[in-house]
């Protein structure tokens, strides 16, 4: 089955791969791909969508949310003052 790998999107972008279910209880719990040059890996929740308008989305979300997280951080920096 074709799959879109959000797992590591802010590094590699959004990959479409051939994938298969990882069943626990008769339910599909992610998939297990394999991507040119690396082991077997596997995928579960938000981390693999079956269509591409799915993954964009999740891409959007995790993109804004390091955003915030490199805002935060700037802001953080930004206070420090040192005191010698």
């Amino acid at each position: 089955m074709t799959v879109y790998i959000t797992k590591y999107t802010l590094t590699r972008g959004i990959l479409e791969v051939e994938a298969l279910p990882v069943i626990e209880r008769g339910q599909i719990i992610g998939v297990a791909f394999t991507i040119p040059g690396f082991c077997r890996q596997r995928a579960f929740r938000n981390d693999w969508h079956s269509t591409k308008t799915d993954a964009k989305a999740q891409a959007e979300t995790m993109r804004l949310k390091a955003i915030s997280t490199l805002n935060k951080k700037l802001r953080k920096l930004e206070s420090l003052t040192f005191n010698a």
